[in-house]
């Protein structure tokens, strides 16, 4: 299923639609949480940085949870980097393993 979110209130009412959907498929109460805590973050994500609309298209698949969340503005690089001039080293995933 699909449905164009333009706005907050439709926002609810589409999480409100999935949650529905996974309940009727008998998803576990755990994935249902985790699917509306998903959608909602990345549609309320859409709406305060786009000047767009967001759609959430959600099924299931082979057993899994398959949301995915589009913005009708496609995302721009900036032009101008906000980053600080200078680097910081990144510990590396050994440095995570060695005791």
């Amino acid at each position: 299923m699909t449905i164009k979110i333009e706005n907050y209130p439709s926002m609810q009412t589409a999480i409100a639609d999935l949650c529905r959907f996974l309940q009727g498929e008998n998803a576990s109460e755990e994935s249902v949480f985790h699917s509306k805590l998903v959608a909602s973050e990345l549609l309320g994500n859409v709406l305060r940085h786009s000047q767009g609309y967001a759609t959430l298209h959600f099924a299931i698949n082979n057993g899994f949870i398959e949301l995915i969340v589009k913005s009708s503005v496609q995302f721009t690089p900036p032009t101008q980097s906000v980053c600080a001039d200078f680097l910081v080293p990144l510990k590396t995933p050994s440095h995570y393993l060695s005791t």
